[in-house]
Parts: structure tokens; C-alpha cells; sequence
């Protein structure tokens, strides 16, 4: 492994751990300060269901390709950031869905997120610069779906009866100035694992703005107050998605112009299912968005197939004649 891939795992191991803290600490405070409405054992039961999951797919991955699974196979940092995804993922789904002490809802959550990342994959091209003099272009298969936020949307379109944790658990317990720099801290360290971690600044300062443009022209087109388009982005769970979610590395764009378009696509969904008063706008937001980056991958992919093929084929027939 060259320096440059040595600095690219280092880099998304630290962004890793990083959101595992983040989400352990917000999952703790939660339910001993904040006032988290779902029962204790919830992040428990999720992480549980998740390691189990993840190992389960190591073990059918092992047989099926006639290797050792991973869990046995890497070691060290490599074994840790094997399960923290699904850790994060866990930990996520846990705190944002609410099924009234229904446990069965948040386990299907739970492997419909993990299943999804293994099963729905589209070809992303990228250079391999493994030999710096010879840099070579290669496909490789990644998920394009964020997994929390596709299990939280497939769960309450198939499950009606399970909702969104509400906004006001994360600052339920909070009283004074702590109102304030709860949310700051959140802000503070989502900024700079974006920042540091992941390079989606960018696709954060775009959501925020193309949220508050529609907002604008909602509230023009109804004649409503703009204030209440803009009540969302007060609260807490509204930093978590922005910092937390939207901006997960795999699912979105690494360049900024994809990243301008990713935020304004994600802010026109969400005015669109406003306007047609579906809830749970930002989560079928986000999950229209990926999936149609996703199909766009593929499109991209097979137009350079096809147009390859197209040239060799002429030029072998150009060499028969």
C-alpha cells in the first residue's frame, strides 16, 4: 500500500471513529440528560442486531467465495472499521425511529440498512495510483444508498405505525444557556468532521442554502410566514441529519459541483413532499436523491461500456478489411 492509500483508509478510519464517538456520546446523553423518549435498552438491541447481521454476512461471504470471513480475516484497525459502519448505522436508526417499545420495527430497520449496503451497488470509476508512474482508471463496485437513512424510510413506508423520534427529545432535559450549546457543540464538531473527514463542507452550506430558498418561495407562493419554512433548521435533529447524514462520504458526491446539485436536489424534494403534505420529507428526500445518483452511475458506466466496445469493434473491422 502506497503513501497515498495509507493517507486515504487513515483518513476514513478517523472519520469513522470519530461519528461512532460523536453518535455514543449524543445515544448516552440521550437517555440520562436530553430526554430520549425511546427505552434505554433501545441502542443496545439495535448495535446487537447489527454486529450479529454483520457477521452473519461475513460468514455466507466466507462461503460463498471460499475464504475466510472478515471478522477472522483482518485484524486490528482494518477488523474495527470493518464494523463501525454498521455500528454508526445502528446507533442511528435507534435514535431516530420511534416504535413505541416495539423492538421487531428497529431490528427490520436495522438489517434492511445493512442488506441494502451489500446488495444495491453501482460501478464508481476511480485512478489507482497503487504505481505513481503509471496511474490506471478502475471501476469499483460501491453502495450508493445511505444505509440508516434508507432502513428509517423503507420502515415507515412499510410499517405506518412507526414514526420519527420527536425533535424535542434531544433537548427535552435541557434548561438556560445549555439550550444553546448543545446544539453549538453538535454544529461545532459536525463542522469539523466534515471539514477534516469527509470534504462535504460544500454540500453543507448548499443544503442550508437551497432550504431557505424554498422555504422563501413556499412561503411566497402561499403567502405565509417565512419563519415557520424555517422552524426546521432549529432544531437539533436538523443538525444531525445536515452533519450527520446527508453528508455520508460514500453516498455523496466527493466534487463540489456535485455536491451544489446533491444539496439543491435533496432541498426540491423535500419542498415538493411539503407541497403535497407527505411527512418525513427529508428522509424520502435524501433516498430519491441517492438512488437516482445511483442509477446515474450506472448510465455513466454503461455508456463508457458501450461506447468502448463501439470503437474497438469498429477498428477490428477496419483491420480485417
Amino acid at each position: 500500500m502506497n503513501k497515498q492509500m495509507q493517507w486515504v483508509a487513515a483518513r476514513r478510519f478517523g472519520g469513522l471513529l470519530r461519528f461512532s464517538l460523536a453518535l455514543t456520546a449524543l445515544n448516552i446523553l440521550g437517555h440520562s440528560i436530553l430526554g430520549f423518549e425511546m427505552a434505554p435498552i433501545t441502542p443496545f438491541f439495535t448495535v446487537s442486531v447489527a454486529i450479529l447481521f454483520q457477521l452473519s454476512i461475513d460468514v455466507l461471504e466466507g462461503y460463498a467465495f471460499n475464504k475466510e470471513p472478515a471478522y477472522l480475516r483482518l485484524k486490528g484497525r482494518e477488523l474495527i472499521a470493518h464494523f463501525l459502519p454498521a455500528y454508526i448505522t445502528s446507533l442511528a436508526i435507534g435514535m431516530l425511529l420511534f416504535s413505541n417499545g416495539s423492538l421487531g420495527e428497529l431490528a427490520f430497520a436495522v438489517i434492511i440498512a445493512i442488506a441494502s449496503k451489500q446488495l444495491i451497488k453501482a460501478p464508481f470509476s476511480f485512478i489507482d495510483k497503487t504505481n505513481p508512474e503509471k496511474p490506471v482508471k478502475r471501476t469499483s463496485y460501491r453502495h450508493f444508498l445511505n444505509p440508516s437513512n434508507f432502513g428509517i424510510s423503507v420502515t415507515l413506508l412499510v410499517c405506518p405505525w412507526v414514526g420519527i423520534a420527536p425533535p424535542y427529545q434531544f433537548a427535552e432535559g435541557l434548561v438556560g444557556i445549555w439550550d444553546w450549546i448543545i446544539p453549538l457543540v453538535l454544529l461545532c464538531a459536525g463542522s469539523f468532521l466534515n471539514w477534516r473527514f469527509t470534504d462535504r463542507l460544500v454540500l453543507i452550506i448548499s443544503w442550508f442554502f437551497f432550504f431557505v430558498v424554498q422555504a422563501a418561495v413556499r412561503a411566497w407562493w402561499h403567502d405565509t410566514s417565512l419563519v415557520a419554512g424555517l422552524i426546521p433548521m432549529t432544531g437539533i435533529a436538523f443538525i444531525l441529519f445536515s452533519f450527520y447524514m446527508i453528508t455520508d462520504p460514500p453516498t455523496s458526491p466527493a466534487s463540489k459541483r456535485g455536491q451544489i446539485l446533491f444539496g439543491l436536489s435533496n432541498a426540491v424534494l423535500y419542498a415538493f413532499f411539503m407541497e403535497i403534505n407527505v411527512v418525513f420529507g427529508l428522509f424520502y428526500a435524501l433516498t430519491i436523491t441517492t438512488f437516482v445518483r445511483g442509477l446515474y452511475c450506472w448510465w455513466a458506466y454503461a455508456s463508457q461500456k458501450f461506447s468502448f466496445a463501439g470503437i474497438r469493434y469498429g477498428y477490428q473491422l477496419s483491420r480485417a478489411k
